[in-house]
């Protein structure tokens, strides 16, 4: 019986020990030229982003200035920038995930007059290249011309990704007539997906604003 119940341990070991131990994976980052630029860019992490522009010299989209060799890896005309005596300058803003393949890079570029466009570029993971970019906020003011451009990056239920943009023109025209203090306004909208690889316009007007209106009436 003795001689029974040993041998029935010693298989229970010898099983124990011949059972297959489970293989950790570690998932390998890929490699990527932008790595010295992308660590520029601070990690966001947001429901709904309000992005928008200023002249002031420190507000929350600063950014944080990139040197000459990070501007030339950003795509053209960003890239012709050198930091030439007199030029302006690109500043690194903040990077979010927008897939497992896919990064929304924000940053302060060079505008008509100042550093005032605030960009968003799309960093594709696989093939390793920042290939798309569009201006989500601008301000400026001209000789009675004064222009605005918001924009609100957010994620739909369904898990896309949007930005809801709205520009404003204006002209004081009291600058031509200083009888007539009127100011006269153009608001335009656009409801714009960056889910996929490129910025894909939804809608325009009034049915792109129709849900957001309350969003830059809040704002100004």
């Amino acid at each position: 019986m003795k001689y029974g119940m040993m041998l029935a341990i010693l298989v229970s070991f010898a099983g124990c020990e011949s059972a297959p131990k489970p293989i950790e994976t570690k998932q390998v980052e890929r490699p990527t030229k932008y790595k010295p630029l992308l660590n520029k860019f601070k990690t966001l992490n947001f429901d709904t982003l309000h992005v928008y522009s200023s002249y002031e010299q420190q507000y929350e989209y600063s950014g944080v200035a990139l040197d000459s060799q990070s501007i030339k890896l950003l795509p053209w005309p960003l890239s012709e920038n050198r930091f030439q005596e007199g030029s302006m300058g690109v500043f690194a803003i903040g990077q979010f995930e927008i897939d497992s393949n896919k990064v929304g890079l924000i940053a302060r570029t060079p505008g008509d007059y100042e550093e005032t466009s605030i960009k968003l570029l799309l960093l594709d993971k696989a093939r390793d290249t920042i290939s798309e970019s569009i201006e989500l906020g601008e301000s400026w003011g001209d000789a009675g011309d004064i222009a605005t451009k918001d924009a609100w990056l957010y994620k739909t239920k369904d898990r896309k990704w949007q930005a809801y943009i709205w520009m404003m023109n204006a002209h004081d025209n009291s600058v031509d007539d200083p009888k007539d203090t009127t100011v006269v306004e153009e608001h335009f909208y656009y409801l714009v997906d960056f889910s996929n690889k490129s910025f894909d316009t939804i809608s325009t007007g009034e049915n792109a604003s129709r849900s957001f209106k309350h969003l830059h009436k809040a704002t100004r």
